[in-house]
This record gives C-alpha cells, structure tokens and sequence, in this order.
C-alpha cells in the first residue's frame, strides 16, 4: 500500500492521484484508496501560509529562491487536483447517502 516517492516517478504518482480522484468521482473508492490518497498528502504537502516557510523547507525545490511554487503547490495544481479531490472527498463521504 505505501507509496514511496522513490519507486514511482513524479509523473506516476500524477497519474495513481488522478487515478484515485476518478474512483472517488464515480463512487467506488475503497479504503485502500482513500489511505493511497491520505500517503499523497503525506508524500505533496502544501503548507497553511507561504509567509510561514524558510528556505531550508521540505516544501521547496531544493536550489529554488524562496519565491518559487512550492512543490505540493505544483502537484495539486496541475489538473485542478486539489479541487477535484476535495469536491469528489465531500460527495463520498456526504453523509445523507448514508
């Protein structure tokens, strides 16, 4: 189940997140994935307040200037997938469905 940020590129975690996103949208999302999409917010943090951030920060591309897209910021932007997750997580787990 763990996700290592190692054994699957930058493009093919995109690809499992987007992956999990549409079993969510659709309805078929299991506990297996919804704990793949808890180790990708683990894995693509993106913090509370770029104010709050130092250099020295695991948010930040190493090498970058202090301005620069945080590196969660990068991931859950690229195809709204921040969005999407949050609005697919709220109707799966609406609890008038129940």
């Amino acid at each position: 189940m763990a996700i290592n940020s190692s054994q699957l590129d930058h493009a093919e975690q995109f690809d499992e997140l987007q992956r999990h996103i549409k079993s969510l949208e659709n309805g078929s999302a299991d506990v297996d994935c919804l704990q793949k999409l808890a180790m990708f917010s683990t894995l693509y943090p993106v913090p509370e307040t770029l104010s709050s951030l130092s250099q020295d920060s695991d948010f930040f591309i190493a090498g970058l200037p202090q301005w620069t897209i945080p590196k969660g910021n990068e991931f859950w932007a690229k195809e709204r997938s921040c969005d999407r997750l949050f609005e697919a997580l709220r109707r799966f787990l609406d609890p008038s469905k129940v």
